[in-house]
C-alpha cells in the first residue's frame, strides 16, 4: 500500500505533486535516481516480492514518456521488535516504522522542539485509531500549544473518516490529458478544499475551551486566531484587532511596530490604517531596513502611485533593487533614462538575472549589443525568454521578427519554444508571429499561440481563430490545439461568447466531451471577481477573461449585451481588505448601472463551484 496517500491523495492539504525535479536525457549511459522505496510503497506482510519502477523523471528530446526498470526480487522478513527500538531515535525514519512505538516518539519529539509531530508518521500508522487517540492527548496536554498545522491534520482525520474520498491525481503525470477531465479534476479539489476549511473552521471552534485552560505560553502560541478570529477573540485568546489602540496612534506607531505587527497593518489589517494620513509613515517604512518595505511599497503605490513610482525610479536608478518585483508586477513599461548606465553594466556583464527589468524599462539603444548576447546561446529557457523579450520591442521590425523565428525553431533537446509566446511584449510582430504559429506541427506551441492571441488580440483575430478552429475539426487531430482554441474563442479579451458562438462551437467539436462542454448555454448570471497577492498585481476575472486591471475589465464587461447581470464572487484575504473589496464591489456596481448592467453582491453559496 501507499502509505502517503491520505496525505496527498485527497488534494486538501497538498496540490499535485512533481516539483522541479530535473528531467536529464536517457542516454546509453546509466543516470542514477535515488528513491526510498518506502516513501512509496510499504509492505504489510513477510514474504517474497517482485517490482519493477516506472519513472517519468527521464526524456528524449521532446518526447514524453516513462522508463521501465528491470524486476527486481526484495524479501520481507518478520517484524523485529528490537531493531525496531533501536531505529526511534531516528526522527527521519519513524514514519517508516509505522508503530504505535514510532507515534509516541514522534509526538515525543514534538514536545522537545516545541514543533508539530511529523503529519507522516501520524498518518502511515498501522493502527490509526491507537495514533489519532495518543495525539488527541498530546494536543489536550495544558503545555502544548495547538498550532494551525495541527488543527488541519486533525482535521484530515475527521475529512478521511467522513468523506472517504477517492485519490485525486499526486503527480504531474498522473493528470488526464483531456481537458475536460483536467477541468473535472480540479472542480473535485476544489470542492473538497471548500468543504474541508469548513471542517478546519468546525475543528478550531471544538478546541477553543480546551485552549482556554491551557498555561499562559500554550495559549499564546495557539493559532486559533488565525482560523476563527472572531472567536478567539470572544475568548480572551488574542488581543483586539486594533491592539487596544486608536487609528490615529497605530499610524502613528507604524514605524516602530515589530515587523510581524508591521506586515499585519500592511497586509490583512490594512483598514486600521489605510487612508491619505497614513503615507508619510508608510514611506517611512518603505526606505526604512524593514522587512515589510516592500509590501509598504505597494501600499504606497495605492496611496500616492507617483511617489511610489519616483522611488522605484530610484531604487533601479542605483542599481540596488530594493523593489524588484513590486517595479516587475505594478508598474507600467516605461524607459527610465537615468538607469541607463546600470542596464549598460547588466549587458555587458551578461547578468541574466536582471535582463526582465532591462526588458521592461531600457532603452532601444541596446538591441545589437543583446543580441549578441542571443546569439552566444549562454542561456536556459527564462533566459531566452527574457532575451527574445527584450529584442522584440527594441530591434527593428524586421530584425525582431526574424529573432522570434530563431528563438521559436531552437527545438533540439529544448522546450521553451511551447511557452516562449506567453511572455513577450504584445506588439505587430507578436501578434504576426501567434497567428503563424497557429499552424505550428507542436501542437502545444499552437495552443499557446491560440491563448495569446485571445488575451491580447483585438476583434479582428476573432475570424483566424475560427478559421484554425475549423480546420482543425475538420482534420480531427491534436485535441489539446482543439481544447485551446475553443477556450479561447469562450474567453477572449474583445469578444463575449454568446448563444450563436456556442453553437457554432458545439458544431466543430469532435468528441462527445467538447460537446459536453459546450452545449450547457450562456450563464444567466457571470460571476466577477478579484485576486490580489502580496507579490502580484491585482487581477480581475469575468467570463474566464482575466484582466490586468480595473480599466481593463471595465473594458471586458461593456462588450456584453445590455441588461446582462454579474455576480461579484470576491473576499477579503491577506491582501484584499474587506475595505478595498467592498470599494470595489460598489465601483464596479455604479459603472455597470451605468452601462445598463447589473451587478449583485456576493453570496457564499452562490459563488461556489456550480453555485449559479
Amino acid at each position: 500500500m501507499d502509505p502517503y496517500v491520505d496525505y496527498y491523495g485527497t488534494g486538501v492539504l497538498w496540490g499535485i505533486g512533481g516539483g522541479h525535479n530535473p528531467t536529464p536525457l536517457l542516454e546509453p549511459k546509466p543516470y542514477e535516481i535515488e528513491l526510498t522505496l518506502n516513501d512509496w510503497f510499504r509492505f504489510d506482510r513477510p514474504g517474497k516480492y517482485r517490482l519493477y519502477l516506472k519513472s517519468h523523471r527521464l526524456g528524449r528530446g521532446q518526447m514524453q514518456f516513462a522508463a521501465v526498470s528491470n524486476v527486481l526480487e526484495v524479501e520481507i522478513t518478520e517484524r523485529d521488535v528490537e531493531w525496531e527500538r533501536t531505529r526511534l531515535g531516528e526522527t527521519g525514519e519513524l514514519r517508516y516504522l509505522a508503530s504505535q512505538e514510532a507515534v509516541e516518539a514522534a509526538l515525543e519529539n514534538a514536545r522537545r522542539t516545541e514543533e508539530s509531530p511529523e503529519a507522516g508518521v501520524l498518518l502511515a500508522a498501522r493502527d490509526r485509531a491507537r495514533a489519532i487517540a495518543a495525539y488527541d492527548q498530546y494536543l489536550e496536554d495544558p503545555s502544548t500549544a495547538v498550532r494551525e498545522w495541527d488543527l488541519e491534520v486533525r482535521t484530515l482525520f475527521r475529512f478521511l473518516e467522513k468523506e472517504k474520498p477517492t485519490p485525486l491525481p499526486m503527480h504531474v503525470w498522473q493528470m488526464p490529458t483531456n481537458a475536460v477531465k483536467v477541468r473535472w479534476v480540479q472542480m473535485v479539489a476544489q470542492r473538497r478544499h471548500d468543504r474541508f476549511r469548513v471542517m478546519v473552521r468546525e475543528e478550531a471552534l471544538r478546541w477553543i475551551p480546551l485552549v482556554t485552560r491551557k498555561n499562559s505560553r500554550a495559549r499564546e502560541a495557539a493559532a486559533i486566531a488565525a482560523i476563527v478570529p472572531e472567536a478567539a477573540r470572544k475568548a480572551g485568546l488574542v488581543p483586539p484587532e486594533d491592539w487596544g489602540l486608536s487609528r490615529h496612534e497605530l499610524i502613528a506607531q507604524l514605524g516602530s511596530f515589530p515587523e510581524d505587527q508591521q506586515m499585519e497593518l500592511l497586509g490583512r489589517k490594512w483598514d486600521l490604517i489605510r487612508g491619505a494620513d497614513a503615507i508619510s509613515v508608510v514611506r517611512a517604512v518603505v526606505m526604512s531596513s524593514s522587512g515589510a518595505a516592500e509590501t509598504a511599497m505597494r501600499r504606497l503605490h495605492e496611496l500616492a502611485p507617483e511617489e511610489a513610482r519616483k522611488i522605484a525610479r530610484v531604487d533601479i536608478a542605483s542599481g540596488r533593487l530594493r523593489f524588484e518585483k513590486f517595479a516587475l508586477y505594478e508598474m507600467d513599461p516605461a524607459a527610465i533614462p537615468e538607469a541607463d548606465a546600470v542596464f549598460a553594466r547588466w549587458v555587458a556583464r551578461r547578468d541574466f538575472g536582471r535582463f526582465p527589468l532591462l526588458t521592461k524599462f531600457g532603452p532601444a539603444r541596446f538591441g545589437k549589443d543583446v543580441r549578441r548576447v542571443y546569439v552566444s546561446r549562454e542561456r536556459t529557457c527564462w533566459v531566452d525568454a527574457a532575451l527574445v523579450a527584450y529584442l522584440v520591442r527594441a530591434l527593428p521590425e524586421n530584425d525582431a521578427r526574424e529573432v522570434l523565428r530563431d528563438a521559436l525553431s531552437l527545438r533540439k533537446d529544448r522546450g521553451c519554444y511551447k511557452t516562449l509566446l506567453r511572455g513577450l511584449p504584445w506588439n505587430a510582430v507578436v501578434e504576426a508571429q501567434a497567428i503563424a504559429s497557429l499552424d505550428d506541427p507542436d501542437a502545444e506551441t499552437a495552443a499557446m499561440a491560440a491563448r495569446v492571441l485571445a488575451m491580447h488580440g483585438d476583434a479582428r483575430v476573432e475570424a483566424i481563430l475560427w478559421r484554425r478552429l475549423e480546420a482543425w475539426s475538420a482534420a480531427k487531430t491534436q485535441t489539446v490545439l482543439g481544447d485551446a482554441l475553443m477556450d479561447a474563442i469562450g474567453s477572449a479579451k474583445s469578444w463575449v461568447l454568446d448563444k450563436s458562438r456556442l453553437k457554432r462551437q458545439v458544431v466543430l467539436c469532435i468528441e462527445d466531451h467538447c460537446r459536453k462542454q459546450w452545449s450547457g448555454g450562456v450563464p444567466k448570471v457571470w460571476r466577477v471577481e478579484a485576486a490580489g497577492q502580496s507579490v502580484y498585481a491585482t487581477t480581475y476575472e469575468v467570463g474566464g477573461y482575466r484582466a490586468p486591471t480595473m480599466a481593463a475589465l471595465q473594458a471586458k464587461l461593456l462588450l456584453y449585451p445590455k441588461r446582462s447581470v454579474f455576480r461579484w464572487c470576491s473576499q477579503s484575504g491577506d491582501w484584499l481588505s474587506a475595505g478595498q473589496i467592498e470599494e470595489m464591489f460598489q465601483s464596479l456596481r455604479t459603472f455597470t448601472a451605468e452601462q445598463g448592467l447589473r451587478l449583485e453582491p456576493y453570496v457564499a453559496a452562490k459563488c461556489l463551484p456550480g453555485g449559479e
